[in-house]
């Protein structure tokens, strides 16, 4: 049965509350809906987005995963418990979330880019790069942001340093021991610095 038109104005209110950045009020007003109708999909979306506002992560987990379960086809709510799981248990917990929704939603770049990032908080950055790989050719935008995620600084280090294996190992042998700058790219570079910390290394070849 849909919403009564009472239920209905509290529902529409708490989702402008939302838009206002006004939580609690929203919750108030979600809080006025008859207890029968308030595990409703419309309602439920509403208070995944309150309780990721106030932070509220064990709520949130609940709340998404009942939203997965009612809806299986929307991709928002996977990716929601699992954003929820990882802050309320861990990030081994909400990457088997994503793993299990990716069947479902092969077409969903997030949930691919999110695996990646969990897989690389997790050290391994070999299947982070891989679910890189596919959340890219889903979206090829995702590229940009990317670069400037906190989750996949891991992987960038690594792989930064690798490039600089390569280039040092290029260098002649005789200004690697004689030149101070080499010397401090060297330094430097055993702590996984970014080539673009060092620009003076094309210099050097």
């Amino acid at each position: 049965m849909p919403l009564s038109t009472e239920d209905q104005k509290h529902l529409t209110a708490a989702q402008g509350f939302t838009e206002l950045g006004m939580w609690l009020d929203a919750n108030a007003e979600l809080e006025e809906i008859d207890p029968e109708v308030r595990h409703f999909p419309e309602v439920l979306e509403v208070r995944v987005r309150i309780y990721r506002a106030l932070e509220k992560w064990e709520l949130m987990q609940t709340v998404a995963k009942k939203l997965t379960e009612v809806d299986p086809t929307d991709s928002r709510w996977p990716l929601a418990w699992a954003y929820a799981t990882r802050r309320a248990e861990s990030v081994d917990a909400a990457r088997f979330i994503l793993i299990a929704a990716w069947e479902l939603h092969e077409k969903e770049p997030l949930i691919p880019y999110n695996i990646a990032c969990y897989m690389c908080q997790l050290g391994q950055n070999e299947i982070a790069k891989g679910m890189l790989e596919v959340a890219f050719k889903l979206s090829p935008e995702m590229r940009a942001a990317a670069l400037d995620d906190e989750d996949l600084k891991p992987m960038w280090d690594q792989m930064a340093g690798m490039r600089m294996g390569k280039k040092i190992a290029q260098l002649d042998p005789v200004e690697m021991r004689t030149s101070p700058k080499i010397a401090r790219i060297l330094i430097a570079g055993t702590s996984g610095v970014h080539e673009d910390d060092a620009p003076h290394l094309d210099e050097c070849q």
